[in-house]
């Protein structure tokens, strides 16, 4: 194949072949339109797409990819394009990668077994991590220098009779000019500290890397490392290490994390907690056997970050680990984005992330159980709050467990005595100057505090599980007012009622409204049903179902605070509701970002106009919002600039003097 000459050629989003240049007949010549591209590439025992291929759910632009029918490597790009009465297609350039250029990540798979790599960057004095498994991935380069890193390993790591070895192998002054010279990889051996405190016998091996991309000086350093046959009995006999990840179990984490604290006395120390948000779900998606390979990698940089910060990490089941290390923002960054990184680059599987709850150990009483249990409590903390990576444990974290744990029976109380209300903030049309719909909102009016504000009690029903007993109640608050309103004759615009992710778990949504209508003989025009955006992030497919059935029913579907958080234009193609409402944050705009931020708003409004989906400005409160939503031409807004949520009461009183249509 000559380099010269690139590979073209047209794909449906099935694989199929729909168009192709002269080059690639002639390097395929049993090509035919609709075969299936991974099968012209490898044959027809070929039964699944190319691994990396971006017709398959990935993101990149440019991967590269072995063809067994070739016997090359080929690096491609792709490209979305729209073909004139055929539709959307994937464009796919190819072209061979010669073997002196051929990149390190794919090598890997034919180097020798080994524990772990080092991509060492000598002319720029970096490193990273690399890893082998059935996807090839790197962290990103350390933010400390690679001579950090040998000088952290001589004062921590290596034993005492091999240090002046260690030192002559990694002699960073030299190193560069024996790998310019050699013409066969260096090697060395010598005594590492493990887990266990006690010595493996590492064997580094240094080859060069052919092509970096630049003109750097870049080696790769493969580490093998055997265990102390002792060492091997004692971690079996005692369970410390945990089989399936490597790491220690939850009780060898407890015996080496107070060995650490004793090692460390005198230094601050934190212990994190780490929980893979919605892994349950993710299992669900992807298969059990996808789940597992993710929390392998996440142990094998757990096992990294040990060897490279002597740290003691541990594997507590399901999907919960625990690091110890001194209180250090290099380190624990370290951290945060490695395992960030893995999750965003897991096989193009998007919308997880790792949750981190932190605690200081207590220097005059270290315990490292209590640590942990607080570390644990950080990071339920910060479950689902997307806009913070990790969560420092606090004593007032303590307070508000116990509020939590009191506040739980005065609900179930309130359900039983009718305490809970809901409160109507009217929707406005701008151009109308009307009413012309309302959102209710749940309101609590203890009998002996009063009204107590939503954000004290409903993150607390979210967590304890009480929000769907809540809300259903309020749904049939709605639906039994929206019946007396039409009883008494008063001209009604629509209440719509809040539906959150939780709700959507836990009860059949679109059957319990579909009951409601037909039990209070209320006109499904009357009841709109508002789903936050956030609940889309989660789980897109789950979503588009419930929003099916309930706009099959003749249900207004209206996605709220959209805007607020990772908004996708993509959820609002998957998912066809009828109404967006826009956060105010979409509208909250300055001198320096006016202009851009009309664009952004402009753009947004022709796409639901094209989609056919209304809109709602929601939030607004000032007049520069509403010169910026009369000047974009936007009508409908929902605020405290016009209406406050008031009572129900007050509400009636509006419609009965104001003719509303």
């Amino acid at each position: 194949m000559d380099n010269l000459d690139s590979i073209v050629y047209v794909i449906d989003n099935d694989y199929r072949i729909v168009s192709y240049n002269p080059k690639m007949s002639v390097c395929f010549p049993e090509l035919k339109k609709g075969d299936f591209c991974y099968k012209v590439f490898n044959g027809e025992e070929a039964s699944s797409p190319c691994k990396g291929c971006p017709v398959s759910g990935g993101n990149a632009s440019s991967f590269c990819v072995f063809s067994k029918k070739l016997n090359t490597f080929l690096s491609a790009n792709h490209a979305r394009l729209e073909l004139p009465e055929i539709g959307l297609m994937n464009l796919i350039t190819c072209r061979q990668i010669p073997d002196t250029e051929r990149s390190l990540m794919d090598r890997m798979r034919f180097l020798p077994a080994c524990d772990y790599f080092l991509e060492i960057n000598l002319t720029q004095n970096k490193y990273r991590y690399l890893h082998r498994e059935e996807a090839s991935f790197a962290v990103d380069y350390n933010v400390e220098s690679f001579d950090n890193l040998i000088s952290r390993l001589e004062k921590t790591s290596i034993n005492p009779n091999d240090l002046q070895n260690f030192r002559n192998f990694w002699d960073l002054k030299l190193l560069p000019l024996k790998m310019a010279e050699t013409t066969v990889p260096l090697t060395n051996t010598y005594r590492e500290k493990n887990a266990v405190g006690s010595w493996d016998e590492v064997t580094v091996t240094l080859i060069p890397e052919v092509y970096a991309g630049t003109d750097d000086q870049i080696v790769l350093a493969i580490f093998k490392i055997k265990n102390a046959a002792q060492d091997v009995r004692k971690l079996n006999a005692s369970e410390e290490i945990d089989s399936f990840s490597g790491l220690f179990t939850r009780r060898g984490f407890v015996l080496h994390a107070e060995e650490y604290l004793t090692e460390r006395q005198g230094a601050e120390v934190c212990v994190i907690a780490m929980d893979v948000e919605h892994f349950r779900l993710f299992n669900k998606w992807y298969g059990r056997p996808e789940g597992d390979k993710l929390l392998k990698r996440i142990s094998i940089f757990l096992l990294e970050m040990d060897r490279m910060f002597d740290t003691v990490s541990g594997y507590a089941g399901a999907d919960n680990f625990y690091i110890i290390m001194d209180n250090q923002p290099v380190v624990i960054d370290y951290l945060l984005k490695g395992i960030s990184d893995i999750l965003a680059k897991f096989d193009g599987i998007e919308g997880f992330r790792m949750a981190f709850g932190a605690s200081i150990v207590d220097a005059e009483k270290p315990d490292i159980r209590d640590s942990m249990d607080a570390a644990t409590t950080a990071c339920e903390r910060i479950l689902g709050n997307y806009k913070e990576h990790i969560c420092w444990f606090s004593k007032e974290m303590l307070t508000d467990i116990e509020h939590e744990l009191q506040i739980a029976p005065e609900v179930e109380r309130a359900l039983a005595e009718k305490e809970f209300t809901f409160y109507l903030q009217p929707k406005y049309s701008v151009s109308d100057k009307k009413i012309v719909g309302s959102e209710a909102l749940v309101r609590w009016l203890h009998k002996k505090r009063g009204l107590i504000p939503p954000a004290e009690f409903i993150p607390i029903i979210e967590k304890n599980g009480l929000v769907t007993r809540v809300d259903m109640y309020i749904w049939e608050m709605v639906c039994a007012t929206i019946k007396k309103w039409m009883d008494d004759g008063l001209d009604i615009a629509p209440v719509s009622v809040n539906v959150s992710r939780i709700d959507i778990d836990s009860v059949d949504v679109p059957e319990f409204f579909e009951n409601l209508v037909t039990k209070y003989q209320i006109n499904r025009k009357f009841l709109e049903i508002e789903i936050t955006e956030s609940a889309f992030v989660e789980d897109t497919r789950a979503l588009k179902h419930v929003v099916q059935k309930l706009r099959t029913s003749g249900f207004t579907v209206l996605i709220d605070d959209f805007g607020s958080g990772y908004s996708s234009l993509n959820m609002l193609k998957d998912v066809q509701a009828d109404v967006l409402k826009m956060d105010i944050k979409f509208f909250d705009l300055n001198n320096t970002n006016y202009e851009k931020g009309v664009d952004i708003i402009e753009s947004v409004l022709n796409m639901s106009r094209k989609m056919k989906l209304s809109v709602i400005a929601e939030g607004v409160e000032t007049e520069d919002q509403i010169q910026v939503i009369k000047n974009i031409g936007l009508n409908y807004v929902q605020g405290f600039y016009y209406y406050k949520p008031m009572s129900v009461d007050e509400y009636e009183k509006m419609l009965k003097g104001e003719s509303l249509k």
